[in-house]
């Protein structure tokens, strides 16, 4: 057929101006997708990071689903000017959403309006992923033309949204990077619009968006944060800094009266110089930037100093360098050395420039050095650090990130796995110095931080676990240390005197009754069997947590989630089981907030879908239909949330875990559906599925293997290790979608978009589920019930598979 003059070569044009605008549509809402996680770890509770991969599916599949629902306005002469509308609403729904963050409040109360208050924020929120689901579905679906270019420019632009997050974290507050990111979408409606008006506005509206974000990046009133964990925000920081890792806020420096996490009866109260410091606006530390002796002698009066009292001075190595408290010890007590290990560089740059200038500072000290790195990873490539003391005072953010539910930076520290490799880096007398929150009503937190030491002794091979571990408590906080060599009688007979002088309580050592039954009970092990029966007869779960379980701040048996009148009841509870309550609210009224949505914009367009079709097809179609792209969709976000879950472990860092495994599951994922097509005569080609079941089902314990082996690479060797084991899952799960959606296309084309919905709700609702695995049953669990859905969708399949042949022939 030959074309017009001029009719190729403006086919061409259109179908590469499309491609363009997709590619900046995508990039610009993968990378809102990591800045909201972001901005979501400040302004509400850590536990609802997976909020976000459920409102950006949800939000793309509404956008496909209205495509599909109004295929009239998609007709080729208007294909670019609808395509460019939705950019623009792409572009313009960001700062809404952006704005909706932050004046929406959800304070997690079991209250009617909370639920309130999270449908409306939800709904902003997926305002922009809807815009764009618009478009890619109508650049996928309407454009003339090979579908394969298109196809690889919306991974390719969706893997590099995945890293353009990270710069503008590192340039910008959270606010202000996410309304940054809406310029590209606007410039993507400029390259694709057919009048010069909508061209030349698109692209002012995309520089506006642009200068509007750098610009709030350096106001004072603007667009900032206003609610904290859904309660304002009382005291605005003097100093405020963002980066993938948390948002920093310094109030002024001035002398105050010193911060003691637990006071000894010594301890002074001369007024000091000091800042208090918030990360994400919950958890706090202060910042110390002087080094004059007067600043810093207060810190040795303080709990979570008192295994300096104890071990030898020489090396002293803090894992967690914070605002210097711990530095600040180490240099009081007269050690040689002090090895500060920080992941967020703010905290080393506060350090190194403090906001204010001091005649010395800790950093400037030739004892101190301070390194910015994971703290595990660090030890693990550091194989001839020894250490007499190795400290982690109250190492906790609660920052968390679209990674999923409780994927914290911490979670890598408080395992059974980091615990046996920190006292292997100790001298033969060395002592590791653990100091976490303690109540005398509920010691939870206590319980399960010496069930961990306990763990990891028995792991090193040491036969008495009992005679290594000392617990020393002062108001609100307890300090555990534990010894490579069993304390002796002068040992305890020195702590002992040291606790009297001080006021501090006893309240484990060996040789001596403790402080409570259980802690008895748990201390009095001498296997891991014999330990897991103590775990079991406590109230709150006490198991020691392990590189597959690393959920150390989740306390609540899942049966008492069950329990309405338990939960309310452990909302009042102090410490940990308070936040777990928290985190467990927060769960379920999210999980309704985006079940109620996903009926709202994915089953209603359905229904209305399903009454303009003239007929159904047969119910067999439409049942292995539905259980296909439940099963897979359900399944994909299983397997996606559990490798973010272990890599988050792996790496260190939750949002660079995020990073990866959107970047490696995306690439790979479109290399598999584009293989995909190898297979579309395949007669056997149902059995796919078992594949990615295959793939899934072993690479937990794969993963298991090479993550360990691997502990102490450099980071981009780890990076380039969990991109391998990403894209080998991603390529098996990407050749199931194509498949399914093909064979359906050729039986029953009229509920297409019906299986697309039922996909992006089960995925939705999925999230919710492997977090709820991942925390009672651990992520090897998450991804084997991920993995059994993918060989159930074998079934569905293949009879899918079958009716499309037999129409064929």
């Amino acid at each position: 057929m030959r074309h017009p003059p001029g009719a190729e070569s403006e086919a061409s044009q259109d179908r590469w101006s499309i491609a363009l605008a997709l590619g900046l549509v995508t990039t610009g809402v993968l990378a809102l997708e990591v800045v909201l996680s972001r901005l979501l770890s400040v302004v509400t509770w850590y536990s609802v990071g997976f909020l976000v991969l459920s409102l950006a599916m949800l939000g793309l599949t509404a956008g496909g689903l209205w495509v599909h629902l109004h295929p009239e306005r998609f007709v080729p002469d208007r294909l670019r000017t609808e395509i460019a509308r939705a950019c623009l609403w792409t572009a313009l729904a960001v700062p809404v959403a952006t704005a909706g963050a932050l004046a929406i409040p959800v304070p997690l109360v079991p209250k009617l309006t909370t639920v309130a208050a999270a449908l409306v924020l939800s709904a902003l929120l997926a305002l922009p992923f809807a815009a764009a689901g618009a478009v890619i579905a109508a650049a996928l679906s309407y454009t003339p033309g090979r579908v394969g270019v298109l196809y690889a420019i919306d991974l390719v632009g969706s893997a590099a949204g995945c890293l353009l997050a990270f710069p503008l974290l590192d340039a910008f507050d959270a606010p202000s990077a996410m309304v940054v990111s809406a310029a590209l979408p606007a410039t993507g409606a400029a390259f694709v619009a057919t009048r010069a008006s909508w061209r030349w506005g698109a692209l002012g509206l995309a520089v506006a968006l642009a200068a509007l974000g750098a610009l709030n990046a350096t106001l004072e009133d603007g667009l900032r944060i206003t609610y904290v964990k859904g309660f304002p925000e009382t005291t605005r920081p003097v100093l405020e800094r963002w980066n993938t890792f948390s948002r920093i806020g310094v109030d002024p420096v001035a002398p105050r009266l010193p911060f003691y996490w637990g006071p000894s009866k010594r301890a002074p109260r001369d007024a000091v110089v000091w800042a208090p410091m918030r990360i994400d606006g919950d958890a706090g530390t202060p910042l110390l930037v002087s080094a004059a002796q007067r600043d810093l002698e207060h810190v040795r009066w303080d709990v979570t100093s008192f295994g300096h009292h104890v071990a030898s001075r020489g090396q002293a190595c803090v894992i967690g360098v914070g605002g210097g408290r711990d530095i600040a010890a180490a240099l009081s007590f007269g050690h040689r050395r002090a090895l500060g290990v920080e992941l967020n560089p703010i905290f080393v740059e506060l350090l190194r420039n403090p906001p204010v200038e001091a005649a010395s500072t800790l950093a400037g000290d030739p004892r101190t050095e301070l390194v910015v790195d994971e703290g595990r990873s660090y030890l693990a490539r550091a194989t001839d650090l020894r250490c007499n003391i190795l400290v982690l005072s109250l190492v906790d953010t609660w920052a968390a990130t679209g990674a999923g539910s409780m994927v914290l930076g911490e979670n890598a520290l408080y395992t059974r796995e980091a615990f046996a490799l920190m006292l292997t880096r100790l001298t033969r007398d060395g002592i590791l110095s653990v100091s976490r929150w303690y109540s005398p009503r509920r010691s939870d937190e206590t319980l399960r931080l010496v069930a961990l030491g306990v763990s990891a002794l028995l792991e090193s091979g040491v036969r008495e676990p009992g005679r290594h571990v000392v617990l020393v408590g002062s108001g609100a906080v307890a300090t555990m240390l534990v010894s490579r060599r069993a304390f002796g009688d002068g040992d305890i007979a020195r702590v002992k005197e040291l606790t009297d002088e001080n006021g501090f309580r006893l309240l484990l050592a060996p040789g001596r009754p403790a402080a409570t039954e259980m802690l008895g009970r748990v201390v009095s092990v001498r296997s891991a069997e014999a330990l897991a029966a103590v775990a079991a007869d406590a109230p709150f779960d006490i198991t020691p947590p392990t590189d597959d379980r690393p959920f150390f701040f989740h306390v609540i048996r899942l049966g008492d989630w069950l329990r309405p009148a338990r939960i309310l009841e452990l909302a009042e509870s102090p410490g940990m089981v308070k936040g777990n309550t928290i985190a467990i609210l927060a769960l379920l009224v999210l999980g309704a907030v985006v079940a109620i949505l996903a009926a709202l914009a994915v089953w209603l367009p359905l229904r209305a879908l399903a009454r303009r079709e003239q007929s159904a097809p047969p119910r067999a179609v439409r049942r292995a239909g539905g259980a296909f792209f439940v099963l897979t969709g359900g399944g994909f976000m299983l397997v996606e949330i559990a490798l973010v879950q272990r890599l988050g472990v792996f790496l260190g860092h939750p949002t660079l875990s995020l990073g990866v495994v959107l970047f490696g599951v995306i690439l790979s994922t479109g290399l598999g559906a584009a293989l995909s097509e190898l297979f579309a005569s395949r007669r056997w080609r149902g059995l796919l599925p078992l594949t990615a079941a295959a793939v899934a089902l072993s690479t937990a314990p794969l993963m298991a293997m090479t993550t360990s082996a691997f502990a102490s690479a450099e980071s981009t060797g780890r990076i380039a290790l969990s991109i391998v084991h990403v894209s080998a899952v991603g390529l098996s799960l990407g050749l199931q979608l194509p498949t399914g959606i093909a064979a359906i296309r050729r039986v029953a084309p009229s509920i297409a978009a019906w299986c697309w919905g039922v996909s992006g709700a089960a995925g939705v609702l999925g999230s919710v589920m492997a977090l709820v695995i991942s925390l009672h049953g651990g992520i090897g669990a998450t991804m084997i019930v991920g993995g059994v859905a993918y060989a159930l969708a074998a079934w569905p399949l293949t009879i899918l598979v079958g009716r499309a042949d037999a129409k064929a022939v």
